[in-house]
């Protein structure tokens, strides 16, 4: 019973439903005269469109039972869409292909004016795509340029940042060292101070060379140029006793001790002519320059007032003094005079004399070897001052000394003070050698 009553209910159903839809309308798009004027007007695309409204309507008949077609229309409008389609087919080649006496004229002329404006077309489209291959060309290459630029400008940015970031860990890297460094040079400090060298170098030895090395480095070049030798030798002499096998200090060590070597060369030069040249080496040198050879009419040994006393005594005793002190300074001295003669004088009166004479000035001749005999002599000698000579009648001269030099001594003062120059520029090379070293 339930089932017949579901039944009837679909029947209900079934009709309302096929009275809804008879009286449903068909949309204007899908009548049969809209699709025979799409078929007719603009082909093809209306013949397309007419063709596919038909279709539809065809499709949804079952929609629209009110405007079901006959089979006679379908068969009638089928017919005339396929005579439609072969006509456009047949007659679009066959007006295209048909010709006359008439037409030829203007088909060419047609022709010539349709190759023309294609030419003028084509003309046309080649310089507009020139100009757009220009214009995209330009366009790419300014977008060239500005991608360069911002990479270029991203480049410097990196860098920039690279280097800031380098100069950040340098100075943070620098100041470690300085706060190294200072409490480094306190213990150097310490270790220096000690007056005993030995103990000083035993405790610079706890602190690493690197360190030392480098607080010699700010302290040494001052002393070097102050040429400060005292310093520098103990500082030194520590360094090397705590460090025998540095390498730092290796080439710094060699140069000071050539400065050593040379300046011992040149303390046993000055020492040498110290005794009988004021200055040492550069007395020697001035003494020895200023030589020249000279003639002097020699007269007497001269003695001191002692010895030249009228008492025998005194005069012995005064004797023995003056022979004394000769052997003590190893110098003689001696009075003598400008060598004169009257040869032009003596042809001038008829005759011809030859001999020599003592003029009228007066010297002391001061020599390290006594004279045999007087008269004339010729020596090379040069000026030492002067001395203040007392005659036996108690009067007093000032005359000027002239010191005795042997070209042999001479020669060899020459070839000593050549060998101190150069060991005085050896200890100049050195130093500023020492200074080099230092600096790096």
């Amino acid at each position: 019973m339930f089932f017949k009553k579901k039944q009837e209910q679909s029947a209900e159903l079934a009709v309302v439903s096929a009275e809804s839809s008879a009286e449903r309308k068909l949309p204007l798009i899908l009548r049969w005269p809209i699709s025979i004027i799409f078929l007719f007007v603009m082909p093809p695309f209306g013949t397309a469109v007419g063709i596919g409204l038909a279709v539809a309507r065809l499709i949804f008949n079952h929609k629209y039972p009110k405007y079901k077609l006959k089979l006679w229309t379908k068969l009638i409008i089928s017919a005339l869409c396929i005579a439609f389609v072969i006509w456009a087919v047949v007659t679009a080649p066959e007006s295209s292909t048909t010709t006359s006496a008439e037409a030829v004229p203007t088909e060419q002329g047609e022709s010539q004016a349709t190759e023309t404006t294609s030419e003028a077309t084509e003309n046309k489209t080649v310089e507009q795509e020139t100009t757009s291959q220009a214009e995209q060309q330009a366009v790419s290459e300014q977008k060239k340029q500005e991608e360069a630029v911002q990479a270029a400008k991203a480049e410097t940015e990196k860098q920039q940042k690279e280097a800031e970031k380098q100069q950040r860990q340098e100075e943070k890297a620098a100041k470690k060292l300085a706060r190294q460094q200072k409490r480094a040079n306190k213990k150097i400090e310490k270790a220096l101070g000690k007056d005993n060298i030995e103990k000083a170098a035993k405790k610079l030895s706890h602190v690493k060379e690197n360190w030392v090395y480098a607080y010699y480095q700010q302290m040494l070049p001052d002393l070097i140029e102050q040429d400060d030798r005292t310093q520098l030798d103990r500082y030194l002499t520590i360094y090397r006793q705590a460090f025998p096998e540095t390498e730092q200090m290796k080439d710094v060590l060699t140069a000071w001790d050539q400065i050593c070597d040379d300046q011992k060369k040149m303390d046993e030069l000055d020492k040498k002519y110290r005794s009988d040249y004021s200055g040492g080496m550069s007395g020697a040198k001035s003494a020895a320059d200023k030589t020249e050879e000279h003639a002097f009419y020699l007269q007497y040994k001269l003695k001191s007032s002692a010895a030249n006393s009228k008492n025998s005594v005194i005069s012995a005793v005064g004797e023995a003094i003056d022979a004394a002190q000769e052997s003590m300074t190893g110098t003689y001295e001696y009075l003598a005079n400008n060598v004169t003669n009257d040869f032009i004088p003596s042809l001038i009166q008829g005759y011809i004399d030859m001999n020599t004479y003592p003029g009228d000035e007066q010297y002391v001749l001061i020599t390290t070897k006594p004279f045999s005999q007087s008269g004339a002599t010729t020596v090379y000698a040069y000026p030492s001052g002067t001395r203040t000579l007392t005659t036996s009648d108690g009067f007093e001269k000032e005359v000027e000394c002239y010191r005795v030099m042997d070209s042999a001594v001479r020669d060899e003062i020459l070839r000593d003070y050549e060998t101190y120059s150069i060991a005085g520029m050896s200890i100049a090379e050195a130093s500023q050698h020492m200074q080099e070293l230092l600096n790096k």
